[in-house]
């Protein structure tokens, strides 16, 4: 029943595109009160122990202490206490919904999912070519298509688990359609992330279902090194990328947003070791005229954050924030490599897209999309854990035949 209620997330989000916190609430409490209902408090409790001894714990545990901190030093201390106290809050979440996440079956979660996704690519499509036609029906305002970014990058997060279900279920043709319902979906919105989200997915999801374990590897690596390195990639981003690229993707600001990067990369370098404090990024711009920055670079400034997950925390939290980031990214890496070989490929596609869209768009820190990040973790703990439990399954089935 958890489960499906998470599968509706996509759907919901049409509705409000900030509601992936509240889908996540929602799922955490109907997940702990099944637990305990099936006397499963004790197993309950056991996960919570052992999940706050383990390695992700303690790098996110030292994560918060960084940022309750780094307040000390932050522009607006006020402010940065309530984004504190949001991500801890948002961390402890995370810990008990992963803990009472049910074990995945196959069935009515699959099927909500695939529905939803599909439901809502429809909606976005009709909302985006009637410039809000639907809400407006609802007696709601609007929300217009930067707004529904947020929709489409929750629908091309969940399409590698997706795609996953499908083939699980039999069906080939199943996934077809809605990959290109997402793709076109993702051209026709205005979000220039979620256009690399899903065409990263997608071509990472190719190469791992031919070469799973160098895909894991090559996908963990490059974002480790890209993270640590993003201070000095950043500022050539406008050069690297071609010029043909920066005109297909004329209405994504992609030049818009390597000024941005630059500004934000060659300010960091005043704080390189602890940053300038959580979300100090947002106040840069009211020091701008001491810097003598021009007239350019404070409107540029007025877009509140780098749009890059990476260099935000090099910003806000300098080398010290980042080198926990990469940390937790390589216990990440190390989880997906330890997947059965049949799960690889989708993790790393889910991974992929994760991280390329966090590198381009979108506040580190944004309530919805740290929300949405644990969503995707569920997931993927429900999808491994029935995936231990059936080969355990199989195992038992089979030795006594052997015997």
């Amino acid at each position: 029943m958890a489960l499906i209620l998470l599968g509706a997330t996509p759907v919901v989000a049409v509705l409000s595109t900030r509601s992936s916190p509240l889908m996540l609430v929602l799922f955490t409490l109907a997940s702990i009160a099944a637990r305990v209902s099936e006397g499963g408090g004790v197993l309950l409790w056991r996960r919570i122990r052992q999940s706050v001894t383990s390695p992700v714990a303690a790098l996110v545990m030292a994560g918060l202490v960084v940022i309750w901190i780094s307040t000390t030093w932050a522009p607006d201390q006020a402010f940065a206490v309530g984004y504190a106290l949001q991500l801890t809050g948002n961390a402890v979440l995370i810990l008990f919904a992963l803990c009472a996440a049910p074990d995945f079956k196959p069935g009515a979660a699959t099927r909500t999912l695939m529905i939803s996704l599909t439901v809502a690519s429809v909606l976005l499509l009709i909302e985006l070519m009637t410039n809000g036609g639907i809400l407006t029906l609802l007696g709601q305002p609007p929300e217009g298509a930067f707004r529904l970014n947020r929709v489409v990058v929750t629908v091309v997060v969940l399409t590698p688990i997706a795609i996953l279900y499908a083939r699980m279920l039999g069906s080939r043709m199943l996934w077809l359609p809605l990959v290109v319902l997402v793709v076109v979906t993702s051209i026709q919105s205005d979000s220039g992330a979620s256009v690399l989200g899903i065409f990263v997915a997608l071509a990472v999801l190719g190469a791992a279902l031919c070469f799973p374990v160098a895909a894991v590897r090559i996908v963990g690596v490059g974002a480790i090194l890209v993270s640590l390195a993003m201070p000095l990639l950043a500022p050539q981003a406008n050069s690297i990328i071609p010029q043909a690229l920066h005109e297909k993707m004329s209405s994504a600001s992609s030049e818009v947003r390597g000024e941005i990067w630059r500004i934000y990369a060659d300010i960091g370098r005043e704080h390189p070791i602890f940053g300038f404090g959580i979300e100090a990024s947002r106040f840069t711009i009211n020091s701008s005229a001491e810097r003598g920055l021009s007239a350019e670079a404070i409107e540029l400034l007025k877009y509140g954050h780098p749009h890059n997950a990476p260099l935000q925390i090099w910003f806000e939290l300098g080398l010290t924030g980042v080198l926990i980031f990469a940390a937790l990214l390589t216990v990440l890496l190390f989880r997906m490599e330890r997947l059965p070989m049949h799960l690889k490929p989708y993790a790393s596609a889910t991974f992929a897209a994760v991280f390329a869209i966090a590198c381009i768009s979108h506040g580190a820190w944004q309530a919805w999309w740290i929300s949405l990040i644990g969503i995707l973790f569920i997931w993927w703990r429900s999808i491994e854990r029935a995936d231990v439990a059936a080969s355990v399954g199989v195992e038992r089935a089979v030795e006594p035949e052997a015997a």
